[in-house]
């Protein structure tokens, strides 16, 4: 198989796999999912990782991801700070956020800071909060396909550690991964908190 026939191979394999675990995010049922939201942000704000982090780099969720809200919350009240990526084009940066920022919508219809600009790099002591659509126990994720992540994070930053944030449900016994993809060193789900490493 030649190296253009593998790529092909592990996209299908991928939107394959994000089929999957959107229908098992659907017969989960919104109810059920907001219950494990709360017992999801409960396991993160008393993760060793979070009381240790300066910076928590969370995410507005989409309404199948985990609601990650109430972890940034707790981050500006015990003094942290709080960021949320902010996608311009192909690009994505960081803004920081407080409960009072002002949002706007994005072209793809996500809430978002509207100021923005900042990277993580020199950051350090930093948390970073990775929606994913399937996950792995060896720190295996599979977004939404665009790469937006995997390019910011593509270049290893000293002190900053990755959390994939998903449901015990999105978890696959191996995910496909290709060479830029960037694996969480960390899994937070319902059911607790996976080592990846």
């Amino acid at each position: 198989m030649t190296t253009t026939e593998q790529s092909v191979s592990v996209l299908l394999e991928k939107a394959s796999l994000r089929r999957l675990i959107g229908e098992r995010i659907r017969k989960a049922g919104r109810r059920t999912r907001r219950e494990w939201d709360e017992e999801i942000a409960a396991r993160l704000v008393s993760s060793e990782t979070f009381g240790l982090a300066r910076v928590v780099v969370g995410y507005f969720s989409l309404s199948d991801e985990v609601n990650v809200d109430p972890v940034l919350a707790k981050a500006v009240e015990e003094g942290k700070s709080a960021l949320v990526p902010v996608v311009r084009g192909e690009g994505m940066t960081f803004a920081k956020w407080t409960p009072c920022v002002t949002l706007m919508r994005s072209g793809s219809g996500v809430l978002q800071v509207a100021e923005a600009g900042l990277d993580l790099r020199g950051v350090g002591d930093c948390l970073v909060l990775l929606p994913g659509r399937v996950f792995d126990r060896a720190g295996g994720r599979v977004g939404r396909g665009r790469g937006y992540y995997d390019r910011v994070l593509g270049r290893r930053m000293r002190g900053v550690n990755l959390a994939g944030v998903g449901y015990e449900l999105q978890l696959v016994e191996a995910v496909p991964v290709e060479e830029h993809d960037q694996r969480v060193e960390m899994m937070f789900t319902e059911q607790g908190c996976i080592d990846c490493r």
